[in-house]
């Protein structure tokens, strides 16, 4: 599944935003906070969780790519854009599962405060001038 959720990254960033990503080793040293949502996806009955983190300004960012309108945004906005974003990301990721004839389930995606995430893997990938992280 590793392999098709990295695929969904970069196909969103350069489908939906036509924006190339690059994966960066670590995440810049001057980082902003995140602002994090998680998704569940169950394939083959195992529930797995995904986690997107991105600063406001990334976010706000994307969003007037995405809207084509360049606005701040409110926190409610921010919250219901990253949970989008990370639909648009775990969406791809099904459809790739699905064309490999596995079934995978979604469910909403949520937004979260995570305390420890040294259970995770985490990626990190170059968005313009900030960037975005994704664990799983």
């Amino acid at each position: 599944m590793t392999h098709y959720l990295l695929q969904s990254i970069y196909k969103v960033f350069q489908e939906a935003f036509d924006i190339t990503i690059q994966a960066i080793a670590k995440p810049p040293e001057n980082k902003s906070s995140l602002l994090y949502a998680k998704i569940n996806i169950i394939d083959n009955n195992k529930n797995k969780e995904i986690i997107i983190g991105m600063s406001k300004e990334g976010l706000v960012f994307l969003s007037g790519i995405y809207s084509g309108l360049k606005e701040d945004l409110e926190d409610e906005e921010l919250e219901d854009f990253i949970k989008e974003l990370s639909n648009l990301i775990v969406g791809k990721l099904k459809w790739a599962l699905s064309d490999s004839n596995k079934d995978a389930k979604l469910k909403v995606p949520e937004i979260i405060q995570p305390k420890n995430m040294d259970n995770y893997i985490k990626k990190y990938f170059k968005v313009e001038e900030t960037y975005i992280l994704l664990a799983y």
